[in-house]
């Protein structure tokens, strides 16, 4: 397989490697000059010379990263979890949701919009959330 034909999460290998330099911190990247490279477990890395594998991985990191932070500036509260493409997300009214922190895709579970108190929405629409990541973890 050509290396142009090959993919990372969906995204071009050039995409992919713009996705890894943007999302590491500047402690860990070259300040200055060409190549760009990063620090990686074998040191120092240019980004152009970065395996598939470091690419996949890096980038992976990276794309849930951004669609964290895109959930949270819609105001969701996502809890995301090691390993795991689906995540548990509530919001601030106590309505349960689903993220996909891969693909960017929200499911509505459930709303609790009751006369329970506040912090007991959030709790319920927590559990709910978690419940359905965990079904959706299992089913994959």
């Amino acid at each position: 397989m050509a290396t142009d034909a090959i993919t990372y999460h969906g995204l071009t290998r050039a995409s992919a490697l713009a996705v890894i330099w943007r999302n590491t911190h500047p402690d860990f990247r070259s300040s200055r000059g060409e190549p760009r490279s990063i620090l990686t477990v074998r040191g120092i890395v240019a980004l152009e010379s970065m395996s598939d594998a470091e690419i996949l991985d890096h980038a992976a990191y990276g794309i849930r990263h951004e669609n964290h932070v895109g959930f949270s500036t819609r105001g969701l509260i996502v809890h995301p979890r090691v390993g795991r493409d689906w995540c548990g997300a509530i919001d601030h009214d106590g309505r349960a949701y689903v993220v996909n922190l891969m693909t960017g895709e929200q499911r509505l579970v459930s709303e609790h919009a009751d006369k329970r108190t506040h912090e007991a929405r959030l709790t319920a629409a927590f559990m709910a959330s978690e419940a359905e990541s965990d079904r959706l973890a299992k089913a994959a």
